[in-house]
């Protein structure tokens, strides 16, 4: 994915608000404000189509796949890859191989077909675009499957699905700030702070302190701005500090209108850059989706 550093769009924000980063204007305070807005229209941008820069396509199994280290409660179920079935734990164990181990496991005769939002050591899913059998970039016949969604995550419809699924799915939008990171708090995982060194905003991977998000990567990773979207994104983020500064016809001009956006505005930009990417570059599809 093309990015550009968030401090490029905090301080492009900054100077449309007629505040110059590099003689101060720019208070923590008000950096703060347009990071809220900053990230708020990154999210919008994010989730108004399937763009190719949001997307990944990963061949997912209905459960957590069996991990000899791991200890099991009676009940779980797993995907054993050796042999592509899914078993029940019935004893609580740990390292009891589920093929042979028959007083520990036993094969799940009605799977319930999902597969989670969130999957342990996996990206998490945001919006899904397609599930398939076969893998969609690679087959001419990929054999859509239906789906729909529960509490539980992405229902698969179909009763003759395989045992594992092609799904390709919008990222989950990232998060950004322009609160700094400070060498004496103490960070809980998933924390976002902002670096000024790098112009980078970081995501904790685990709690921690004193730990510097440019170097520590087992604490933190660096949190990607989307390239595509930034000019939309500094433009929509103008208009919400024109709102909030009590200029709302000025907002109004800036941001345009959804329906029908002046050239120049920011919904005109995010729509040529749904021109461009649906259009030009033929990024069609549909979304096999079933509703209740």
């Amino acid at each position: 994915m093309r990015t550009v550093t968030f401090r490029s769009v905090l301080h492009g924000t900054a100077r449309m608000a007629g505040l110059d980063p590099a003689t101060g204007e720019l208070s923590p305070e008000t950096a703060a404000r347009l990071g809220e807005f900053i990230s708020s229209r990154l999210r919008e941008a994010w989730e108004f189509d399937f763009f190719a820069e949001t997307m990944l396509l990963e061949q997912r199994a209905f459960r957590d796949e069996w991990d000899a280290a791991a200890t099991y409660a009676v009940g779980k179920e797993v995907y054993y890859a050796v042999d592509g079935l899914y078993y029940e734990c019935l004893v609580e164990n740990a390292g009891e191989i589920p093929a042979t181990a028959t007083s520990f496991w036993a094969l799940v005769e009605t799977l319930d077909p999902y597969i989670e939002y969130a999957q342990p050591g996996k990206t998490p899913i945001g919006h899904v675009a397609c599930v398939s059998v076969r893998n969609p970039r690679t087959s001419r016949n990929a054999l859509r499957l239906n789906f729909s969604f529960s509490e539980k995550g992405v229902q698969v419809l179909d009763p003759l699905r395989p045992a594992l699924v092609w799904i390709e799915f919008r990222r989950q939008a990232p998060e950004f700030t322009a609160e700094e990171w400070d060498s004496s708090a103490n960070y809980a995982t998933g924390d976002v702070r902002y670096l000024p060194e790098t112009g980078e905003c970081y995501r904790a991977l685990q709690a921690g302190t004193n730990q510097n998000p440019a170097t520590q990567t087992d604490y933190w990773v660096k949190v990607d701005f989307p390239f595509v979207f930034s000019k939309y994104v500094k433009q929509a983020a103008y208009a919400d500090w024109l709102d909030q500064d009590g200029q709302p016809e000025k907002a109004v001009a800036v941001r345009g209108e959804q329906a029908n956006p002046a050239p120049g505005t920011a919904w005109f930009e995010l729509m040529r850059l749904q021109d461009v990417e649906m259009g030009q570059q033929g990024q069609f599809g549909k979304v096999s989706v079933e509703a209740y």
